[in-house]
């Protein structure tokens, strides 16, 4: 039996961070930038969208660099692939982006080379992922 999943977006309150639990759902998504905000209104509207969160600041992977974050874990319908964004920039163009970042991203990508279950992409927008 498959279980209809609806997603609304829902009005951003204050969280008290305290009290949260890990794995609670929460009923809105912080973002950092207008891209972020961008592409979690769309993984809400869209269908295809099992589930998304953005990944806390703790999920670091390190780099010579330093330590790396990426932006988002989203799982579409029917498919049981993790596909992991690493940055949700207003550009893929590495040009555009400054070269630590690019570093950084491209150590991402590496890491996650490792695993057959994980796809890492780098998107302007949730289509780049199903493209």
């Amino acid at each position: 039996m498959t279980e209809s999943i609806s997603k609304t977006i829902l009005q951003a309150r204050p969280l008290d961070e305290q009290k949260a639990e890990m794995g609670e759902p929460f009923s809105c998504v912080l973002t950092d930038s207008s891209p972020e905000n961008k592409f979690a209104q769309d993984c809400s509207n869209d269908e295809r969208v099992r589930f998304f969160f953005k990944l806390p600041s703790r999920f670091k992977i390190p780099t010579p660099l330093g330590n790396y974050n990426p932006d988002w874990a989203v799982v579409f319908e029917g498919d049981a692939r993790v596909y992991f964004v690493a940055e949700t920039k207003s550009s893929t163009v590495e040009q555009d982006r400054r070269q630590a970042e690019n570093l950084k991203i491209d150590c991402g990508r590496k890491h996650f080379e490792l695993s057959e279950d994980v796809v890492f992409r780098d998107v302007t927008e949730l289509d780049g992922l199903v493209a």
